[in-house]
Protein backbone atom coordinates (compact mmCIF):
# COMPACT_ATOMS: atom_id res chain seq x y z
CA UNK A 1 0.00 0.00 0.00
CA UNK A 2 1.60 3.08 -1.00
CA UNK A 3 1.22 6.62 0.08
CA UNK A 4 0.94 9.61 -2.44
CA UNK A 5 1.81 12.98 -0.94
CA UNK A 6 1.23 15.99 -3.05
CA UNK A 7 2.58 19.32 -2.55
CA UNK A 8 1.30 23.12 -3.31
CA UNK A 9 4.32 23.23 -5.68
CA UNK A 10 6.21 20.20 -7.43
CA UNK A 11 9.09 21.01 -6.13
CA UNK A 12 12.37 18.83 -4.88
CA UNK A 13 12.78 19.51 -1.30
CA UNK A 14 9.51 20.62 -0.52
CA UNK A 15 6.16 19.68 0.08
CA UNK A 16 4.84 16.50 1.95
CA UNK A 17 6.51 14.20 -0.28
CA UNK A 18 10.18 15.31 0.31
CA UNK A 19 11.40 12.28 2.56
CA UNK A 20 8.93 9.28 2.20
CA UNK A 21 9.66 5.62 1.75
CA UNK A 22 8.35 4.71 -0.76
CA UNK A 23 9.19 0.80 -0.01
CA UNK A 24 6.95 -1.98 1.35
CA UNK A 25 8.25 -1.30 4.68
CA UNK A 26 6.55 2.20 5.23
CA UNK A 27 3.43 0.06 4.16
CA UNK A 28 1.95 -0.48 8.22
CA UNK A 29 2.22 3.62 8.61
CA UNK A 30 -0.85 3.87 6.66
CA UNK A 31 -2.89 0.48 7.08
CA UNK A 32 -5.61 1.74 9.92
CA UNK A 33 -7.03 4.12 7.09
CA UNK A 34 -9.64 2.57 5.37
CA UNK A 35 -10.01 2.67 1.69
CA UNK A 36 -12.79 4.57 0.86
CA UNK A 37 -12.45 8.28 2.56
CA UNK A 38 -15.97 9.93 1.80
CA UNK A 39 -16.28 13.99 1.36
CA UNK A 40 -18.53 14.05 4.72
CA UNK A 41 -15.62 12.45 6.85
CA UNK A 42 -13.47 15.53 6.09
CA UNK A 43 -15.38 17.80 6.25
CA UNK A 44 -16.94 16.94 9.79
CA UNK A 45 -12.81 17.07 11.01
CA UNK A 46 -12.93 20.56 9.41
CA UNK A 47 -16.12 21.99 11.09
CA UNK A 48 -15.00 20.13 14.31
CA UNK A 49 -11.57 23.01 13.85
CA UNK A 50 -13.92 25.58 13.13
CA UNK A 51 -12.65 25.69 9.69
CA UNK A 52 -16.02 25.42 7.47
CA UNK A 53 -19.78 26.23 8.98
CA UNK A 54 -22.95 24.66 7.57
CA UNK A 55 -23.60 22.80 5.31
CA UNK A 56 -20.96 21.00 2.74
CA UNK A 57 -21.71 23.24 0.04
CA UNK A 58 -20.01 26.44 1.66
CA UNK A 59 -16.84 27.42 -0.47
CA UNK A 60 -13.69 25.88 -0.14
CA UNK A 61 -10.51 27.65 -1.29
CA UNK A 62 -7.77 25.48 -2.51
CA UNK A 63 -4.36 26.00 -2.70
CA UNK A 64 -2.03 24.44 -5.44
CA UNK A 65 -2.22 21.00 -7.57
CA UNK A 66 -3.26 19.48 -4.48
CA UNK A 67 -6.65 20.83 -3.84
CA UNK A 68 -7.51 19.37 -7.45
CA UNK A 69 -6.14 16.26 -6.17
CA UNK A 70 -8.01 16.51 -2.87
CA UNK A 71 -11.73 17.08 -4.65
CA UNK A 72 -10.76 14.06 -6.82
CA UNK A 73 -10.03 11.81 -4.22
CA UNK A 74 -12.61 12.73 -1.66
CA UNK A 75 -15.25 12.28 -4.61
CA UNK A 76 -14.16 8.83 -5.44
CA UNK A 77 -13.14 10.85 -8.97
CA UNK A 78 -9.62 10.91 -10.68
CA UNK A 79 -7.36 13.42 -10.89
CA UNK A 80 -7.62 14.32 -14.54
CA UNK A 81 -7.97 11.46 -17.64
CA UNK A 82 -11.02 9.23 -16.81
CA UNK A 83 -11.97 7.00 -19.43
CA UNK A 84 -14.46 5.11 -17.25
CA UNK A 85 -11.24 4.03 -14.88
CA UNK A 86 -11.28 3.11 -11.43
CA UNK A 87 -10.42 6.29 -9.11
CA UNK A 88 -6.64 6.95 -8.54
CA UNK A 89 -6.87 7.37 -4.98
CA UNK A 90 -8.12 4.89 -2.10
CA UNK A 91 -8.59 7.35 0.35
CA UNK A 92 -7.14 10.64 1.59
CA UNK A 93 -5.07 10.24 5.15
CA UNK A 94 -4.80 14.21 6.06
CA UNK A 95 -4.43 17.31 4.80
CA UNK A 96 -2.68 20.79 5.42
CA UNK A 97 -4.52 23.34 6.27
CA UNK A 98 -4.43 27.36 6.51
CA UNK A 99 -7.04 29.15 8.68
CA UNK A 100 -5.37 32.74 8.46
CA UNK A 101 -2.13 32.28 10.27
CA UNK A 102 -2.68 29.11 11.17
CA UNK A 103 -1.74 25.83 9.74
CA UNK A 104 -3.73 22.63 10.83
CA UNK A 105 -3.26 18.76 10.25
CA UNK A 106 -5.89 17.07 9.83
CA UNK A 107 -6.59 13.30 9.63
CA UNK A 108 -9.47 11.87 8.29
CA UNK A 109 -9.51 8.97 10.95
CA UNK A 110 -6.89 10.63 13.92
CA UNK A 111 -6.84 7.17 15.66
CA UNK A 112 -3.40 7.20 15.81
CA UNK A 113 -1.22 10.04 14.20
CA UNK A 114 0.47 9.00 10.63
CA UNK A 115 4.10 8.12 11.22
CA UNK A 116 6.99 9.07 8.49
CA UNK A 117 9.16 6.48 7.79
CA UNK A 118 11.61 7.63 10.34
CA UNK A 119 8.96 8.01 13.52
CA UNK A 120 8.09 11.70 13.42
CA UNK A 121 4.21 12.52 13.68
CA UNK A 122 3.56 13.38 10.21
CA UNK A 123 1.98 16.48 11.23
CA UNK A 124 4.69 17.98 13.08
CA UNK A 125 7.20 16.82 9.85
CA UNK A 126 5.10 18.69 7.40
CA UNK A 127 5.65 21.79 8.97
CA UNK A 128 2.04 22.30 10.42
CA UNK A 129 3.30 23.03 14.36
CA UNK A 130 6.35 24.46 13.29
CA UNK A 131 8.12 25.85 9.96
CA UNK A 132 5.59 26.93 7.37
CA UNK A 133 5.39 24.91 4.73
CA UNK A 134 3.52 27.44 2.35
CA UNK A 135 6.24 29.56 1.31
CA UNK A 136 5.96 33.50 2.67
CA UNK A 137 5.44 34.85 -0.84
CA UNK A 138 2.44 32.86 -1.45
CA UNK A 139 1.26 33.22 2.10
CA UNK A 140 -0.66 36.89 1.08
CA UNK A 141 -2.13 34.97 -1.84
CA UNK A 142 -3.72 32.24 0.40
CA UNK A 143 -5.06 34.30 3.05
CA UNK A 144 -6.09 36.47 0.39
CA UNK A 145 -8.64 33.81 -0.64
CA UNK A 146 -9.28 32.53 3.02
CA UNK A 147 -10.40 35.98 4.02
CA UNK A 148 -12.86 36.34 0.47
CA UNK A 149 -14.45 32.87 1.17
CA UNK A 150 -15.08 33.72 4.78
CA UNK A 151 -11.97 32.18 6.32
CA UNK A 152 -13.21 29.03 5.16
CA UNK A 153 -9.48 27.77 4.68
CA UNK A 154 -7.10 26.63 2.60
CA UNK A 155 -5.78 23.14 1.79
CA UNK A 156 -2.22 23.55 1.21
CA UNK A 157 -1.33 19.77 1.13
CA UNK A 158 -2.81 16.35 1.03
CA UNK A 159 -2.12 12.89 1.81
CA UNK A 160 -3.66 10.64 -0.26
CA UNK A 161 -3.44 7.00 -0.65
CA UNK A 162 -3.10 5.47 -4.18
CA UNK A 163 -4.77 2.58 -5.68
CA UNK A 164 -3.48 -0.80 -4.16
CA UNK A 165 -1.54 -2.53 -6.80
CA UNK A 166 -4.12 -5.78 -6.44
CA UNK A 167 -7.33 -4.07 -7.84
CA UNK A 168 -5.63 -2.43 -11.07
CA UNK A 169 -5.95 -4.27 -13.90
CA UNK A 170 -3.72 -5.89 -16.16
CA UNK A 171 -4.01 -3.39 -18.98
CA UNK A 172 -3.46 -0.72 -16.68
CA UNK A 173 -0.76 -2.55 -15.57
CA UNK A 174 0.77 -2.56 -19.19
CA UNK A 175 -0.04 0.82 -19.50
CA UNK A 176 2.15 1.94 -16.59
CA UNK A 177 5.59 0.20 -18.28
CA UNK A 178 3.93 1.38 -21.40
CA UNK A 179 3.86 5.62 -20.78
CA UNK A 180 6.10 6.24 -23.90
CA UNK A 181 3.70 4.85 -26.81
CA UNK A 182 3.82 7.31 -29.69
CA UNK A 183 1.28 9.86 -29.99
CA UNK A 184 -0.25 8.73 -33.03
CA UNK A 185 -1.53 5.20 -31.16
CA UNK A 186 -2.62 7.42 -28.33
CA UNK A 187 -4.93 8.97 -30.71
CA UNK A 188 -6.07 6.32 -32.52
CA UNK A 189 -7.36 4.53 -29.32
CA UNK A 190 -9.21 7.25 -27.95
CA UNK A 191 -11.10 8.35 -30.76
CA UNK A 192 -11.89 3.81 -31.00
CA UNK A 193 -12.23 3.25 -27.70
CA UNK A 194 -14.09 5.65 -25.95
CA UNK A 195 -14.60 4.91 -22.35
CA UNK A 196 -12.84 1.73 -22.36
CA UNK A 197 -9.95 3.58 -23.08
CA UNK A 198 -6.68 2.43 -20.53
CA UNK A 199 -4.13 4.62 -21.51
CA UNK A 200 -4.23 7.35 -19.01
CA UNK A 201 -4.00 5.72 -15.32
CA UNK A 202 -2.31 5.50 -12.20
CA UNK A 203 0.90 6.86 -12.56
CA UNK A 204 4.15 4.50 -11.77
CA UNK A 205 5.15 4.20 -8.22
CA UNK A 206 8.23 6.69 -7.55
CA UNK A 207 11.70 5.86 -6.32
CA UNK A 208 12.57 6.89 -2.71
CA UNK A 209 12.32 10.54 -2.24
CA UNK A 210 11.19 11.67 -5.49
CA UNK A 211 8.48 14.28 -4.80
CA UNK A 212 7.88 15.09 -9.00
CA UNK A 213 7.50 11.11 -9.68
CA UNK A 214 4.44 10.90 -7.90
CA UNK A 215 2.92 13.33 -10.05
CA UNK A 216 -0.17 12.01 -11.79
CA UNK A 217 -0.32 12.18 -15.83
CA UNK A 218 -3.33 13.38 -17.35
CA UNK A 219 -4.87 15.10 -19.92
CA UNK A 220 -5.59 18.77 -20.53
CA UNK A 221 -8.13 19.17 -23.28
CA UNK A 222 -8.07 22.67 -24.99
CA UNK A 223 -10.31 23.81 -28.17
CA UNK A 224 -8.80 25.98 -30.88
CA UNK A 225 -12.04 27.08 -32.55
CA UNK A 226 -10.19 28.95 -35.37
CA UNK A 227 -9.11 25.98 -37.36
CA UNK A 228 -11.23 23.62 -40.16
CA UNK A 229 -12.51 21.70 -38.89
CA UNK A 230 -12.15 22.49 -35.16
CA UNK A 231 -8.73 21.15 -32.67
CA UNK A 232 -8.85 19.90 -29.76
CA UNK A 233 -5.27 19.94 -28.74
CA UNK A 234 -4.75 16.93 -26.49
CA UNK A 235 -1.85 17.83 -23.44
CA UNK A 236 -0.28 15.46 -22.17
CA UNK A 237 1.31 16.17 -18.49
CA UNK A 238 4.10 13.85 -17.16
CA UNK A 239 6.64 14.77 -14.00
CA UNK A 240 9.90 14.15 -14.73
CA UNK A 241 12.15 12.97 -11.52
CA UNK A 242 14.53 14.32 -11.19
CA UNK A 243 13.85 17.60 -13.09
CA UNK A 244 13.46 21.06 -10.60
CA UNK A 245 12.96 23.67 -13.13
CA UNK A 246 9.25 24.28 -14.57
CA UNK A 247 8.16 22.11 -11.41
CA UNK A 248 9.57 18.74 -13.46
CA UNK A 249 6.47 19.00 -16.22
CA UNK A 250 6.84 17.57 -19.68
CA UNK A 251 4.30 18.44 -21.50
CA UNK A 252 3.28 17.15 -24.83
CA UNK A 253 0.47 18.36 -27.61
CA UNK A 254 -0.93 16.88 -30.30
CA UNK A 255 -4.29 17.41 -32.24
CA UNK A 256 -7.21 15.63 -32.32
CA UNK A 257 -8.50 17.08 -35.72
CA UNK A 258 -12.22 16.08 -35.14
CA UNK A 259 -14.90 17.41 -32.39
CA UNK A 260 -16.56 13.95 -32.78
CA UNK A 261 -13.85 11.87 -31.95
CA UNK A 262 -13.24 13.89 -29.31
CA UNK A 263 -16.48 13.98 -27.79
CA UNK A 264 -16.71 10.02 -28.17
CA UNK A 265 -13.67 9.28 -26.17
CA UNK A 266 -14.35 11.83 -23.73
CA UNK A 267 -16.77 11.31 -20.91
CA UNK A 268 -20.14 12.80 -19.91
CA UNK A 269 -20.98 15.50 -21.75
CA UNK A 270 -17.47 17.33 -22.69
CA UNK A 271 -17.69 17.07 -26.03
CA UNK A 272 -21.07 19.23 -26.22
CA UNK A 273 -19.06 21.56 -23.99
CA UNK A 274 -16.30 22.09 -26.53
CA UNK A 275 -18.87 22.10 -29.44
CA UNK A 276 -20.40 25.34 -27.82
CA UNK A 277 -16.73 26.98 -26.66
CA UNK A 278 -16.26 26.67 -30.82
CA UNK A 279 -19.42 27.56 -32.15
CA UNK A 280 -19.28 30.67 -29.78
CA UNK A 281 -16.26 31.84 -30.39
CA UNK A 282 -16.58 31.91 -34.10
CA UNK A 283 -19.57 33.98 -33.86
CA UNK A 284 -18.24 36.14 -31.46
CA UNK A 285 -15.61 36.99 -33.94
CA UNK A 286 -12.85 37.36 -31.54
CA UNK A 287 -9.79 37.76 -33.38
CA UNK A 288 -6.75 39.39 -33.31
CA UNK A 289 -4.43 39.38 -36.75
CA UNK A 290 -6.28 35.71 -37.68
CA UNK A 291 -4.81 35.12 -33.38
CA UNK A 292 -7.40 33.89 -31.08
CA UNK A 293 -8.07 36.21 -27.83
CA UNK A 294 -7.03 34.88 -24.79
CA UNK A 295 -10.04 34.40 -23.78
CA UNK A 296 -10.74 30.25 -23.42
CA UNK A 297 -10.58 28.38 -20.37
CA UNK A 298 -8.64 25.24 -20.63
CA UNK A 299 -10.97 22.03 -19.23
CA UNK A 300 -9.54 19.10 -17.08
CA UNK A 301 -10.91 15.62 -17.66
CA UNK A 302 -11.50 15.68 -14.49
CA UNK A 303 -14.43 13.29 -13.84
CA UNK A 304 -15.90 13.75 -10.27
CA UNK A 305 -18.04 10.75 -9.22
CA UNK A 306 -20.74 12.88 -7.19
CA UNK A 307 -24.45 12.33 -8.41
CA UNK A 308 -26.03 15.34 -9.68
CA UNK A 309 -22.76 17.21 -10.89
CA UNK A 310 -21.16 17.70 -14.16
CA UNK A 311 -17.31 17.00 -14.64
CA UNK A 312 -15.21 19.92 -13.26
CA UNK A 313 -14.56 22.52 -15.55
CA UNK A 314 -11.54 24.91 -14.66
CA UNK A 315 -11.66 28.60 -15.37
CA UNK A 316 -7.72 29.77 -15.10
CA UNK A 317 -7.15 33.79 -15.22
CA UNK A 318 -3.73 34.84 -15.95
CA UNK A 319 -2.99 38.40 -14.44
CA UNK A 320 0.62 40.26 -16.25
CA UNK A 321 2.78 41.88 -13.49
CA UNK A 322 4.67 44.15 -14.63
CA UNK A 323 8.03 43.55 -12.22
CA UNK A 324 8.74 47.81 -12.17
CA UNK A 325 5.59 48.96 -10.42
CA UNK A 326 5.62 49.07 -6.94
CA UNK A 327 1.92 47.78 -6.62
CA UNK A 328 2.43 44.62 -8.77
CA UNK A 329 1.66 42.42 -5.97
CA UNK A 330 -0.77 44.33 -4.40
CA UNK A 331 -2.68 44.35 -7.75
CA UNK A 332 -2.25 40.77 -7.98
CA UNK A 333 -4.00 40.25 -4.80
CA UNK A 334 -6.87 42.33 -5.65
CA UNK A 335 -7.31 40.09 -8.81
CA UNK A 336 -7.13 37.26 -6.75
CA UNK A 337 -9.34 38.50 -4.36
CA UNK A 338 -11.67 39.30 -7.45
CA UNK A 339 -11.84 35.94 -8.61
CA UNK A 340 -12.88 34.58 -5.00
CA UNK A 341 -15.80 36.97 -5.14
CA UNK A 342 -16.83 36.25 -8.11
CA UNK A 343 -17.39 32.60 -7.07
CA UNK A 344 -19.27 33.51 -3.84
CA UNK A 345 -21.28 36.24 -5.09
CA UNK A 346 -22.75 33.06 -7.83
CA UNK A 347 -22.49 30.31 -5.77
CA UNK A 348 -22.89 30.90 -2.89
CA UNK A 349 -23.51 27.31 -1.46
CA UNK A 350 -21.88 25.38 -4.03
CA UNK A 351 -18.10 23.98 -3.76
CA UNK A 352 -15.95 26.20 -4.89
CA UNK A 353 -12.09 25.42 -5.04
CA UNK A 354 -9.82 28.36 -6.09
CA UNK A 355 -6.23 27.67 -6.95
CA UNK A 356 -3.60 29.96 -6.73
CA UNK A 357 -0.06 30.65 -7.77
CA UNK A 358 2.89 33.98 -6.97
CA UNK A 359 3.90 35.43 -9.40
CA UNK A 360 6.63 34.19 -11.88
CA UNK A 361 7.94 33.56 -15.77
CA UNK A 362 6.77 30.03 -15.41
CA UNK A 363 4.83 28.61 -18.65
CA UNK A 364 1.28 29.71 -18.84
CA UNK A 365 -1.68 27.39 -19.37
CA UNK A 366 -0.51 24.83 -16.87
CA UNK A 367 3.11 24.65 -18.27
CA UNK A 368 1.72 23.93 -21.31
CA UNK A 369 3.07 26.71 -23.43
CA UNK A 370 6.08 29.03 -22.63
CA UNK A 371 5.56 32.42 -21.16
CA UNK A 372 7.39 35.41 -23.04
CA UNK A 373 5.19 38.03 -20.97
CA UNK A 374 7.50 37.98 -18.14
CA UNK A 375 6.01 37.98 -14.80
CA UNK A 376 2.56 36.67 -14.67
CA UNK A 377 0.40 34.63 -11.48
CA UNK A 378 -2.65 32.82 -11.92
CA UNK A 379 -6.08 31.93 -10.47
CA UNK A 380 -8.07 29.03 -11.15
CA UNK A 381 -11.60 28.54 -10.47
CA UNK A 382 -13.44 25.46 -10.33
CA UNK A 383 -16.79 25.31 -9.78
CA UNK A 384 -18.68 22.00 -9.05
CA UNK A 385 -21.73 22.63 -10.55
CA UNK A 386 -25.24 21.04 -9.08
CA UNK A 387 -27.59 21.08 -12.72
CA UNK A 388 -29.79 17.93 -12.47
CA UNK A 389 -32.76 19.23 -10.84
CA UNK A 390 -32.65 22.29 -13.49
CA UNK A 391 -32.88 20.09 -16.42
CA UNK A 392 -30.58 22.46 -18.80
CA UNK A 393 -28.87 20.79 -21.36
CA UNK A 394 -24.97 20.69 -21.24
CA UNK A 395 -24.50 23.59 -23.75
CA UNK A 396 -26.85 25.40 -22.40
CA UNK A 397 -24.80 25.27 -19.22
CA UNK A 398 -21.56 26.06 -21.09
CA UNK A 399 -23.03 29.37 -21.80
CA UNK A 400 -24.40 30.02 -18.39
CA UNK A 401 -20.99 29.53 -17.10
CA UNK A 402 -19.47 32.13 -19.03
CA UNK A 403 -22.23 34.79 -19.05
CA UNK A 404 -21.89 34.62 -15.06
CA UNK A 405 -18.29 34.58 -14.99
CA UNK A 406 -17.18 37.07 -17.06
CA UNK A 407 -19.53 39.89 -16.04
CA UNK A 408 -18.05 39.72 -12.90
CA UNK A 409 -13.99 40.12 -14.26
CA UNK A 410 -15.01 42.67 -16.39
CA UNK A 411 -12.86 45.27 -14.52
CA UNK A 412 -10.06 46.79 -17.40
CA UNK A 413 -7.01 45.37 -15.91
CA UNK A 414 -8.38 41.46 -15.29
CA UNK A 415 -6.89 39.34 -18.39
CA UNK A 416 -7.30 35.72 -19.08
CA UNK A 417 -5.43 33.37 -20.98
CA UNK A 418 -5.23 30.82 -23.69
CA UNK A 419 -1.89 29.93 -25.21
CA UNK A 420 -1.76 29.12 -29.03
CA UNK A 421 0.76 27.63 -30.86
CA UNK A 422 4.41 27.14 -29.12
CA UNK A 423 6.76 28.37 -32.17
CA UNK A 424 9.11 31.09 -31.98
CA UNK A 425 6.78 33.24 -33.81
CA UNK A 426 4.29 33.63 -31.66
CA UNK A 427 3.79 34.10 -28.26
CA UNK A 428 1.39 33.10 -25.40
CA UNK A 429 -0.95 35.81 -25.90
CA UNK A 430 -2.62 37.69 -23.04
CA UNK A 431 -5.39 39.69 -24.11
CA UNK A 432 -8.12 41.64 -22.72
CA UNK A 433 -10.98 39.68 -20.89
CA UNK A 434 -14.01 40.29 -23.65
CA UNK A 435 -16.99 41.74 -22.29
CA UNK A 436 -20.35 40.36 -21.49
CA UNK A 437 -22.12 41.94 -24.53
CA UNK A 438 -19.83 40.42 -26.64
CA UNK A 439 -20.63 37.01 -25.25
CA UNK A 440 -24.22 37.25 -25.55
CA UNK A 441 -24.48 38.44 -28.86
CA UNK A 442 -22.09 35.11 -30.17
CA UNK A 443 -24.06 33.00 -28.47
CA UNK A 444 -27.53 34.11 -28.12
CA UNK A 445 -28.39 32.32 -31.20
CA UNK A 446 -26.95 28.88 -30.02
CA UNK A 447 -28.73 28.58 -27.09
CA UNK A 448 -32.15 30.26 -27.35
CA UNK A 449 -31.02 33.00 -25.42
CA UNK A 450 -33.24 36.34 -24.99
CA UNK A 451 -32.09 39.27 -27.03
CA UNK A 452 -30.36 40.88 -23.75
CA UNK A 453 -28.03 38.15 -23.81
CA UNK A 454 -29.59 36.45 -20.96
CA UNK A 455 -31.00 33.35 -20.56
CA UNK A 456 -35.04 32.04 -20.45
CA UNK A 457 -36.89 33.43 -17.09
CA UNK A 458 -37.52 30.38 -16.28
CA UNK A 459 -33.81 28.45 -16.49
CA UNK A 460 -32.64 32.08 -14.26
CA UNK A 461 -35.53 31.22 -11.67
CA UNK A 462 -34.62 27.60 -11.59
CA UNK A 463 -30.97 28.45 -11.10
CA UNK A 464 -31.46 30.79 -8.68
CA UNK A 465 -33.26 28.47 -6.11
CA UNK A 466 -30.68 25.64 -7.04
CA UNK A 467 -27.79 28.02 -5.81
CA UNK A 468 -30.02 28.75 -2.66
CA UNK A 469 -29.55 32.49 -3.64
CA UNK A 470 -33.37 33.96 -4.71
CA UNK A 471 -33.44 36.38 -7.31
CA UNK A 472 -29.59 35.81 -7.97
CA UNK A 473 -29.92 35.92 -11.57
CA UNK A 474 -32.91 38.12 -11.96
Amino acid sequence: MNGLAIATRNKPGRGLGRFIDWSEASAPAYAFVRPAARVDDLVVALRWLGILRGDWYTPLSIGGSTGQTFIGAMSTGTHGADFGEQPLCDAVLGLQVLTGPREVWVQAKPRAPIKTPGGAAFGRWAGCAGKPLVPVPEQAALRAGTVALGHAGVIAGALVELRRAGSRTQPEVMNERGVKRKWSSVLQDLAANGRRSTLFTAPPSPRPGEDGGAKPRYLELMPNPFTTPPTVWVVSRVAKPGDASQAGLKPHRKPLNAIGAFAQASVGHLGEAFETIVAGTRASGLTTSGVALSWAPSIEVMRLGIPGFLPSRSYEFCFPIDAKLPNGRSAYLWFADRCVQAARRHLARMVTTVRFTRPSKAPLAMQCFPNRVGLVAEVEVNFLRRFSSIGLDPSAQAALDFILLHPALGHADVRAHWGQEDTPSRLAHVSRYPRKKQWATGLRKIHGLTPTGNLPASWRSAYSEEIGVPGAFT
